[in-house]
């Protein structure tokens, strides 16, 4: 037997590293971050050629989002080998440290190679920062032959001296609404069960959760031979993660109705010509008083178009820290075009002010830092107001539409009998929006009411609540 040191250090390489190359996923699966998968695949394409020294991909993010698969498909694409240092019981945080420096070693001059470190988090602790371990970490991010690719579930560990020597750093977060659909009915396909596509949609628009959580959920209804297991795995999974119960958005609730929106531009036209078109880099100023549907309309929009409502309210962006509204109105941007999703601001005159009154430098620099984002931003965006006249005028003009919300017509409100109740019957009050309405329905199903006058007084009685004065006058 002729004796080959070639085949003998291969066979060293495969016993004592974990070789990862089972994934069924393509480039096509992570489409919602194309820009920067594309990147990424070529950054490592070209650090293999060229046989670059110090290449270090971060992918972080939540767990189940994605992260170790897109890595292999990464590895795929490439036509690579992928070598995993993974976590073991039995290893301590210098035991990990010691095994990437190991493989690096073993695999310096390997054609074809791409390392993976998964749970990175672990040796980025108070052991890197108060040990020599933090020089030998850093040297290797700095002169590791191969390319590597790190894996975090978050970056609270992270220094800064340290984060600035990866080549790039990636956050990934829950796919967009479209691309959920699709993992949703690929894994359904793959465990044979079967579940309504208008099913699908509803769980999709209520559970955002990661992939990894909708393959649990449909493993769980095949075994138990039951599609109800789904939300109900859905549901556990959410209150563990997040300690609260999702909100099912259209558990109850009547559909949107053109017909019962007061506005001053044909929206069902608009979201018709902005399908049609595929033209999404787009943004709304919805303004006009509380209740009229301004909300309803973006999310509407959102799901016919196919995105997830990213929606931020004036409680998560101001904060008293100066600079840190501005910051926190950027990260808004970035994460919806890192996900993909419709940016809605509500609220927007809280923090949206007219610069000519106001008080503080502080008020002109969040309208400064919304205005640079607005020229750039290339997905759909849209702000909500009850008042237009405190936004600012140069922020007004950058918005593609403008759109009044008023209260109901006389014509609709008698239309929303009709919808609500059943009813051919109408009330003479100027204040009533679609949301009274709803409200009301509610109200009458708990009260037990159901007689015309009784329906009247509900809806006079918020009417009222708004400063109105009346007096009932139904026919």
């Amino acid at each position: 037997m002729i004796y080959s040191p070639k085949k003998y250090y291969n066979n060293i390489k495969d016993l004592i590293l974990e070789k990862n190359d089972t994934n069924k996923l393509t480039k096509n699966d992570f489409q919602y971050i194309s820009d920067d998968y594309d990147f990424m695949l070529a950054l490592l394409s070209a650090a293999l050629d060229k046989k670059a020294e110090g290449v270090n991909l971060l992918l972080y993010g939540a767990p189940g989002v994605g992260k170790t698969e897109a890595a292999k498909t990464l590895a795929k694409g490439l036509g690579a080998k992928l070598y995993t240092i993974s976590v073991r019981d039995s290893y301590s945080k210098s035991d990990r440290l010691a095994e990437i420096v190991m493989a690096q070693s073993l695999l310096r001059g390997s054609d074809g190679v791409v390392l993976l470190f998964d749970e990175a988090e672990d040796i980025f602790s108070d052991f890197i920062r108060e040990s020599s371990a933090k020089l030998t970490l850093n040297r290797l991010l700095e002169e590791n032959s191969v390319p590597t690719i790190w894996i975090a579930n978050s970056l609270g560990k992270f220094q800064n001296a340290t984060l600035r020597r990866f080549s790039f750093a990636y956050e990934m977060g829950t796919p967009p609404v479209s691309t959920m659909g699709r993992i949703w009915e690929k894994e359904l396909k793959k465990n044979h069960v079967s579940v309504r596509k208008s099913e699908v949609d509803r769980i999709t628009l209520n559970y955002p959760l990661p992939p990894s959580y909708a393959a649990s959920a449909v493993k769980v209804a095949a075994i138990t031979g039951d599609q109800g297991t789904i939300v109900r795995t859905l549901e556990s999974l959410e209150y563990a993660i997040n300690k609260r119960f999702p909100i099912a958005k259209d558990a109850g609730e009547k559909p949107f109705n053109y017909e019962l929106v007061n506005a001053d531009l044909d929206l069902e036209r608009l979201s018709e010509q902005i399908l049609e078109q595929k033209l999404f880099n787009f943004s709304l100023c919805l303004y006009g008083p509380p209740g009229t549907g301004k909300s309803a309309f973006v999310r509407v929009l959102a799901k016919k178009i196919g995105k997830k409502v990213l929606e931020r309210k004036a409680s998560d962006l101001l904060s008293k820290y100066v600079g840190h509204t501005e910051q926190l109105i950027a990260e808004s941007f970035k994460m919806a075009q890192r996900r993909d999703e419709f940016l809605v601001f509500d609220e927007a005159d809280s923090f949206l002010l007219e610069r000519s009154q106001a008080r503080r430098s502080w008020e002109v620099s969040h309208t400064n830092e919304m205005l640079e984002w607005m020229d750039v931003h290339p997905l759909p965006f849209a702000c909500t107001s009850n008042l237009l006249d405190k936004l600012d005028k140069a922020c007004l003009r950058r918005f593609s539409f403008k759109v009044r919300f008023d209260y109901l017509t006389q014509a609709q409100v008698r239309k929303a009998y009709r919808y609500f109740f059943g009813l051919d019957r109408s009330l003479r009050t100027s204040t009533l929006t679609v949301a009274d309405f709803a409200l009301a329905l509610k109200k009458s199903k708990i009260l037990g009411v159901d007689s015309p006058s009784d329906i009247d007084e509900l809806l006079l009685s918020e009417a009222r609540a708004k400063g109105e004065s009346l007096r009932q006058i139904g026919f």
